[in-house]
């Protein structure tokens, strides 16, 4: 499975018409078309059903694109994060519970001070649902959170 068969297949998803994706990605339609049946050949069925003009995803075709537009997120995650990487960037964006300790949080970060001098920190203090929603919109890098 290849990256540029995933964005080809994600932007049919989000068309549902193959010129228009193929136009989206800047390619033509048999590159697309060629990319999309290698994946649904890989993937051992078909991700749309073609019926005269109207295209329509399978339920194949909705299954993966869930899991590949997580997978497309998680790359570019992953492209960004090597990239700050290669930049010299050492940033960490900590969450902390409120309602934590605040001996404990001291004694974390001493030691985080400790293992990574030259770390720069931003601590972020909220409740466990705000940690939660901050994780899950990539607001923080890690949080430090109870669960009752």
């Amino acid at each position: 499975m290849e990256l540029r068969q995933i964005e080809y297949f994600l932007a049919a998803c989000g068309t549902l018409n193959f010129t228009r994706a193929a136009e989206k990605c800047d390619v033509a339609v048999p590159t697309l078309t060629r990319a999309i049946k290698a994946l649904e050949d890989e993937l051992g069925g078909q991700l749309f059903r073609r019926e005269r003009h109207l295209t329509h995803l399978t339920d194949l075709g909705r299954l993966m694109q869930s899991h590949l537009s997580e997978a497309q997120a998680a790359t570019a995650r992953a492209l960004s994060d090597a990239e700050r990487h290669a930049a010299g960037e050492n940033r960490l964006r900590l969450g902390v519970a409120s309602t934590m300790d605040a001996n404990h949080l001291v004694s974390y970060l001493r030691t985080l001070r400790e293992m990574a001098p030259k770390l720069d920190l931003h601590v972020w203090d909220a409740n466990c649902e705000e940690l939660e929603q901050a994780l899950a919109d990539s607001e923080i890098d890690v949080a430090i959170s109870t669960r009752p």
